[in-house]
């Protein structure tokens, strides 16, 4: 239901303001008729307004209105006596400006055209809301998607370099995925996607990013921590997974990971090497039989070791 709130100093009994309560009940509007501009008086039903109506006071109302946080943006249209005031008061902020007496079909038809608007716009701003997440997450497991999450990592990297912190990744993947997908079909597969990338963010810490690297595989940036803190939460993953049960169309179905582990060399300045031993890991995971986790650690630190 779209709601009206009518601005003005008029008594309820005057014959303009029950023309509009009149007008408005017809049209199946919500309304409010009201001689304040900001507080509670604003909400329609608990709600801020589609449209606002204002009699009175215009030039006033439209300061107040334009400077408003939450009402900035609704349309306005003002009812004036005389209409040499219409291009000041649309250089204010007005959406239109109507000229008394008011024709009620014409008012009508205009207050449509406004609403219908505000409808455009609210879908407009939805989309680009909507294109936005499409921009940065996988709509399959709601992680980042590959793209946004490099561009994440890469700015945590930046601060780590910044700083002299530790840096790691941890790269998962479930453990004959291809054969599941086989078995199972694709809508089970991707129900066990769907149940590892909920596993990962349970199970990584508030300031790690994760997100989907690739069909199966998932990765963990762990800023500020050295592969043995990657480690632990590469465990909990491992043992989640163990414990857990998908139900899927074709029923229940147990899963096991393998999980690589790696960290930042001193002498690194790019991601590209980490997740390259982070993936080598993981290979050497799978190759071992999987559901374990493996670590690669940057050559300075095996010559050292």
């Amino acid at each position: 239901m779209i709601r009206i709130l009518v601005i003005g100093d008029q008594s309820p009994e005057s014959d303009e303001v029950k023309l509009l309560s009149e007008l408005l009940n017809q049209k199946g509007y919500s309304a409010l008729i009201t001689d304040e501009v900001d507080g509670h008086s604003t909400r329609v039903g608990g709600e801020f307004p589609d449209v606002i109506v204002s009699i009175a006071n215009n030039e006033s109302n439209l300061q107040v209105l334009g400077n408003n946080t939450y009402l900035s943006i609704t349309p306005v249209i003002v009812i004036v006596d005389d209409l040499s005031a219409a291009e000041s008061l649309l250089e204010l902020g007005a959406y239109d400006v109507v000229q008394r007496p008011i024709n009620p079909s014409l008012f009508s038809k205009q207050l449509d055209n406004c609403a219908k608007s505000q409808e455009l716009e609210g879908q407009f701003e939805s989309a680009k809301v909507k294109i936005r997440e499409m921009a940065m997450y996988d709509s399959l497991t709601e992680l980042l998607n590959r793209r946004y999450f490099l561009s994440q990592a890469l700015r945590e990297l930046a601060r780590t370099l910044r700083f002299g912190h530790a840096y790691s990744m941890i790269i998962i993947e479930p453990d004959n995925f291809k054969q599941l997908n086989d078995e199972k079909g694709s809508d089970a597969g991707d129900e066990v996607l769907k149940s590892l990338a909920l596993i990962c963010v349970d199970m990584a810490r508030q300031i790690d990013l994760v997100g989907r690297l690739s069909g199966s595989e998932f990765v963990i940036c762990c800023a500020e921590t050295a592969s043995e803190g990657a480690r632990v939460v590469a465990d909990r993953v491992l043992e989640k997974v163990e414990r857990s049960v998908v139900s899927t169309i074709e029923g229940a179905v147990q899963y096991s990971v393998s999980i690589g582990v790696s960290e930042l060399g001193p002498l690194e300045m790019d991601i590209s090497p980490l997740l390259k031993r982070a993936d080598n890991a993981l290979v050497e995971a799978k190759n071992q039989g999987g559901r374990q986790v493996r670590v690669e650690l940057p050559e300075q630190d095996i010559d050292e070791s």
